[in-house]
């Protein structure tokens, strides 16, 4: 049976990103996977003004 949780995963990404086995690719996408393990990206986007934008379907 194979089981993972959230604390293995997290500890395998820093050891991934701290050993010279990895290349430097390999080590910034498990800095990526670890920032969105841990909420550093903001995925929503909000606007404020007073922009009027005006769209047309045409078939």
């Amino acid at each position: 049976m194979f089981e993972i949780n959230r604390d293995k995963v997290i500890d395998k990404l820093n050891q991934m990103i701290e050993s010279d086995e990895y290349s430097p690719k390999v080590q910034l996408e498990a800095i990526d996977k670890l920032a969105r393990i841990g909420g550093f990206y903001n995925d929503s986007l909000e606007m404020k003004g007073n922009q009027t934008i005006s769209v047309a379907l045409v078939d």
